[in-house]
C-alpha cells in the first residue's frame, strides 16, 4: 500500500486562491518531497511553441533507412497501379523487420 500523499490537490487550490486574492501574480508554483509548498510571484513565463512530432522527427533522421526498400516501394505503387499484391506486402514486413529497433 501507498503512503497518503502529504499534499492534496486541495492544498494547492486553497493556497494559490489566497494568493491571487492577495492580487499577487503567480509565476510558478514549486512542491518537494516534504510537501512545502513555494509560491514564486511574477508573470507565468510562456512554454517555447513545441512541435509535438519534433522527438519523432530527431529520432528518424538518427535511423538509416534502407535505399532498395525506398526505391522498391516506390516501383511497385507505381508500376501496379496503386495496387499491392501478397507478395510485396509479405516483402515490406521482411524490410520493417530488418529495420533497427527504437530506442
Amino acid at each position: 500500500m501507498t503512503a497518503p500523499a502529504r499534499i492534496t490537490q486541495a492544498d494547492v487550490k486553497r493556497v494559490t486562491a489566497g494568493v491571487l486574492r492577495a492580487g499577487i501574480p503567480i509565476a510558478r508554483i514549486e512542491i518537494d518531497h516534504t510537501g512545502k509548498i513555494v509560491i514564486i510571484p511574477g508573470t507565468p513565463e510562456s512554454a517555447p511553441e513545441m512541435n509535438e512530432w519534433a522527438d519523432l522527427e530527431q529520432i528518424a533522421s538518427c535511423l538509416p533507412m534502407p535505399q532498395a526498400s525506398l526505391t522498391g516501394m516506390a516501383g511497385r505503387a507505381s508500376g501496379s497501379g496503386g495496387k499491392v499484391g501478397k507478395r510485396s506486402i509479405s516483402k515490406m514486413r521482411q524490410e520493417q523487420r530488418s529495420l533497427p529497433k527504437p530506442i
